[in-house]
């Protein structure tokens, strides 16, 4: 709920957390091989609309059957948390005064570690041992 209310209520934090620029006008060789390097590594995450459309479709109950059915989510969202903090400050929620700021979103690496609490979660959905 945290992270679809965090997309929907700030879409422009998100989108430019989300967005990565990298400028390699004036790099050398052994920059341009690191980054395909790391390239080949990286794994493809959702936009922020895709993905507030999926939690859309969960929190309004249009996930039929098990719980297994949103493991793939809670790992999209672990993987979507994780690529924000990869290119930004670990902090999620900034100001004291957001509607969102409690002791989830104020922690310190708060992305960080909401992205391992979905994993295990995912985790435990796929085993249908959520609860």
């Amino acid at each position: 709920f945290l992270v679809r209310e965090w997309i929907r209520r700030d879409p422009g934090l998100v989108a430019r957390r989300y967005a990565t620029l990298v400028d390699l006008t004036e790099a050398d060789e052994a920059t341009t091989a690191r980054l395909e390097s790391a390239l080949g590594e990286a794994r493809a995450v959702l936009a922020p609309a895709d993905l507030r459309e999926r939690l859309d479709a969960v929190l309004a109950g249009g996930v039929e059957g098990s719980v297994t059915a949103i493991a793939p989510l809670l790992s999209a969202t672990a993987g979507f948390l994780r690529a924000l903090a990869a290119g930004s400050n670990p902090v999620w929620i900034e100001d004291d005064a957001d509607e969102l700021a409690d002791r989830v979103t104020r922690r310190d690496s708060a992305l960080l570690v909401t992205a391992d609490e979905l994993t295990d979660a995912a985790r435990r959905a796929a085993a249908g041992l959520l609860d």
